[in-house]
């Protein structure tokens, strides 16, 4: 990837990463059904896997991390979190044999506020030490889902192929409102 495209990645996907992991944390937290709250927490959980290999430094050339950006970065402190990060594999993202059965083994809402902690520790320090030429394309404030929830709209009925336009707004340094337009063009096979 060249500056350009590691720029347009910070405004798009990174910034779709912490504002889903943060939209979806609110809204485990509120008292929802069950299974509404089963979906929304799988949901907090691919952000958060994603964010955590992001700051983790996770070498694999198909994946952007954070030293892409800041040569030897490190977020610290990366065990506070790697057996909860371990269990999260184990219950949701794999079918493995060492799936949890038991309700006192599962992660909860107070796991994912632990990851949620840990992975805006690592955001707010990746934040702090980015330089040019990214600084002015990263701003990790305008991840608040109060502002997509006020003006999000979708360009179609959202579905995997159909790839939905966002927009949001932001308020600028100097007080101004803008939109912020996420539009996804990768295109992806359909779910059928």
């Amino acid at each position: 990837m060249d500056n350009i495209e590691r720029q347009e990645y910070l405004r798009e996907h990174l910034f779709y990463e912490l504002l889903m992991l943060r939209y979806t944390l609110g809204r485990i937290k509120n008292n929802v059904t069950q299974i509404l709250w089963n979906a929304l927490f799988e949901s907090f959980c691919l952000h958060a896997r994603n964010l955590y290999g992001f700051l983790r430094n996770e070498r694999d050339n198909r994946n952007v991390i954070a030293s892409d950006y800041i040569d030897q970065f490190t977020c610290g402190r990366q065990n506070k979190i790697a057996g909860t990060m371990d269990r999260l594999n184990q219950q949701l993202l794999h079918l493995g044999k060492r799936r949890y059965q038991s309700g006192e083994e599962k992660l909860d809402t107070s796991d994912a506020i632990e990851i949620a902690k840990w992975i805006e520790e690592g955001i707010k320090k990746f934040s702090e030490e980015l330089r040019d030429p990214y600084v002015g394309h990263w701003k990790q404030d305008d991840a608040d889902p109060s502002n997509a929830d006020k003006t999000a709209s979708l360009a179609e009925t959202p579905s995997q192929s159909n790839n939905p336009t966002f927009l949001l707004s932001r308020t600028t340094s100097a007080g101004r409102t803008e939109a912020i337009v996420i539009d996804s063009k990768e295109k992806h096979p359909s779910a059928e």
